[in-house]
């Protein structure tokens, strides 16, 4: 089977909604169906409110849903939410287009539709967390993967278009999203857990530990370790980038960076499905610091035209490969059992935004405080920063790298059930001697039998999937089977 053709058209709306925070947020003047900031005449105070509006009525909105989850449970049983977000967020940016197409610098009417993409788009973060951490692993990587390209290549024909035509085009954004959703849901939500937990002892305790921890942020926040900082840090970094560039790139200048933005994210993403890994921040930080770090180098050697268009497109490039791993590990925080989906995913954008948040309010401060100050001197002032904080963040192995045993080791199956798992052990050791299988074959085989997938697998062994790959082509052959279920059957 195809490593994508288990992937409904259903299953990608969470691009949409990436790529409508990326052209209302992220993409500048490019897209011209959100008003330029810049170009408003405001003041520096009410600059500051209306820059900090959305993301923070956003931050609100997590929160909210996290902290009550205990409460009011998940918002995606509740019809009002997977109906009501994705109307205020295309509400809102209703508000916003007529800013733009108006040339209106009404700060009232900018607030308003700040406010509903922030109440709306809270909610929508959530909603697809949900359905992502219900999702097997492989389905996760590749849905996310191919929702992340074609967020990119919406935002590609959004800066292609102009006047109503753009503004209607990015208000469908998050109301094809919202629709996807709803239909997702409706196959896919039924499912408490991963469909990667086969063995009933194992959804019990996943169960369990969702049900232990909801209601209780404090303790998911303690189980995320640094990691959450990781996520903060790098979004504060790429924020800082972003406005350090101080360049209106738009136009055919803006679809090449976005173009390389694409090809940039596609082989991160295709790296971090392929190589010998453990889904994590630390994969993240290991990519993300380099870069960062020669976009600021970028700003100090070269003009500030050149430098500054290299930095955009650099931290444009971030951005999207950010979302795409961070959106597949979520997922995978919330299937380790120490946080239900609704606190991995709301805790996770909490720290996305707030990064964004706090990027603006220290570019606001230099602005106010220390206007003398240079690109070049701020620029290598967040270089060392940023080696100083990924050193820290890293140091937290044990939140960095998410593993699936912990929650199948905490299951407690009944006597009955121990007596059988046994038995299924001694199968596994005497079909692995009679085949002649490998110690690692015999690991890869033992896995099988348990019904993981390759993904997986590959996490679970720290390789390749190639490598999974290979061993099972091994099995089967000393097996002379040809599928999964043959060799199930050959252990029954």
């Amino acid at each position: 089977m195809s490593y994508t053709s288990f992937i409904t058209p259903r299953k990608l709306g969470w691009g949409f909604l990436l790529a409508w925070v990326f052209c209302a947020f992220y993409a500048g003047p490019a897209v011209s169906a959100v008003p330029n900031r810049e170009g408003m005449g405001l003041d520096m105070l009410s600059r500051l409110l209306v820059d900090c509006a959305p993301v923070t009525i956003a931050i609100l909105v997590l929160v909210a849903l996290v902290v009550l989850e205990g409460r009011i449970g998940s918002v995606a049983h509740k019809r009002w939410a997977r109906w009501g977000a994705p109307v205020l967020t295309a509400l809102g940016t209703l508000l916003l287009s007529f800013c733009s197409v108006f040339d209106c610098s009404s700060t009232t009417l900018y607030l308003a539709g700040s406010v509903l993409n922030g109440l709306g788009s809270g909610v929508m973060w959530v909603l697809w967390g949900e359905l992502y951490a219900r999702l097997p692993q492989d389905e996760v990587e590749a849905a996310a993967l191919l929702s992340a390209i074609i967020a990119a290549m919406l935002v590609l024909a959004a800066s292609a278009m102009s006047g109503w035509v753009a503004c209607a085009f990015v208000l469908s954004f998050p109301l094809i999203s919202g629709a996807l959703f709803v239909l997702a849901w409706s196959r896919d939500g039924d499912s408490a857990v991963s469909s990667d937990y086969l063995h009933r002892a194992e959804e019990d305790a996943l169960v369990q530990a969702h049900d232990s921890v909801r209601g209780k942020p404090m303790s998911a926040m303690r189980a995320m370790g640094r990691s959450g900082w990781g996520v903060f840090c790098a979004c504060l970094f790429t924020c800082i980038v972003g406005s350090l560039s101080g360049v209106m790139v738009s136009g055919a200048s803006f679809q090449i960076i976005v173009l390389l933005s694409l090809a940039f994210m596609a082989v991160i993403g295709f790296v971090s499905l392929a190589g010998p890994r453990r889904l994590s921040i630390a994969f993240l930080y290991r990519w993300m610091c380099p870069v960062l770090t020669f976009a600021f180098a970028m700003l100090i050697v070269l003009d500030a035209t050149l430098g500054g268009c290299i930095a955009f497109g650099v931290g444009l490039g971030a951005r999207f490969a950010f979302c795409l791993i961070t959106q597949m590990y979520f997922a995978r925080f919330a299937a380790r059992g120490q946080a239900t989906p609704t606190q991995s995913y709301g805790l996770g954008w909490i720290f996305v935004h707030l990064g964004d948040l706090a990027g603006v309010l220290v570019m606001s401060s230099l602005a106010a405080f220390a206007p003398g100050a240079s690109t070049a001197s701020i620029a290598a002032i967040c270089m060392v920063l940023l080696v100083v904080t990924t050193m820290y963040v890293l140091g937290d192995k044990d939140s960095f790298a998410l593993a699936w045993t912990p929650v199948a080791d905490k299951a407690q199956p009944s006597s009955v059930e121990g007596e059988s798992s046994s038995e299924s052990g001694s199968r596994i050791e005497e079909l692995a001697r009679e085949l002649n299988l490998t110690p690692r074959e015999t690991e890869v085989f033992a896995l099988l039998m348990k019904g993981r997938s390759v993904p997986y697998i590959r996490d679970e062994l720290v390789v390749s999937r190639e490598t999974v790959a290979t061993h099972v082509k091994h099995i089967y052959a000393k097996a002379n089977v040809h599928s999964r279920q043959e060799l199930l059957d050959l252990a029954n």
